[in-house]
């Protein structure tokens, strides 16, 4: 849009972004810099965190959910809210723990050949509505690698299409996590 001929709409300020750029080869310029790669340092901040339009700690963003929930509207029934207002990992697992009954080391603990419906269900509930990475969660359970992540996580979702109880308990952590 800055490098074409073509009239520019209103909002977009081409004088302002392109002054930061020295006259002489101001085009050829500011193409160069657009072409470079992001700062390691800018990739780092993006890549740890969700990617989220509202950026703030956990007390700013949930600042924000609850101005629109004084709103009279649920963070799910905005779209763009769905992907920026997501509760943190540690609000994901409270969640879990009231839902099952169970404490903190009773999720994260790994008990080889055991079934743990609260332990697989927070890595799910992490995964795909706390929006966080595969290898976030891994660490927070202290697994080895995503892969296991994956893989409990791809089980759990073969459950809750089943429907039954594991879903009814997905539906209350929804709800918690709402609230």
């Amino acid at each position: 849009m800055y490098m074409k001929k073509e009239k520019k709409p209103q909002w977009l300020d081409v004088k302002q972004v392109l002054g930061r750029f020295p006259k002489k080869g101001r085009l050829e310029a500011f193409q160069e810099y657009m072409g470079t790669e992001v700062e390691d340092r800018l990739r780092r901040f993006y890549s740890s965190r969700k990617w989220v339009p509202v950026l703030g700690g956990e007390s700013f963003v949930e600042k924000i959910r609850k101005q629109i929930k004084r709103a009279g509207k649920k963070v799910q029934e905005i779209p763009e809210a769905k992907r920026s207002i997501r509760p943190g990992m540690e609000k994901c697992l409270e969640a879990v723990r009231r839902v099952y009954g169970v404490k903190e080391e009773e999720i994260k603990e790994s008990r080889r050949g055991e079934r743990n419906e609260p332990r697989a269900m927070g890595m799910y509930v992490c995964r795909w509505i706390g929006g966080m990475r595969q290898e976030e969660i891994a660490k927070e359970f202290k697994l080895g690698g995503y892969s296991g992540v994956s893989s409990t996580i791809r089980r759990m979702r073969k459950e809750l299409e089943k429907g039954g109880k594991v879903l009814q308990k997905y539906g209350a952590i929804k709800k918690v996590l709402e609230g």
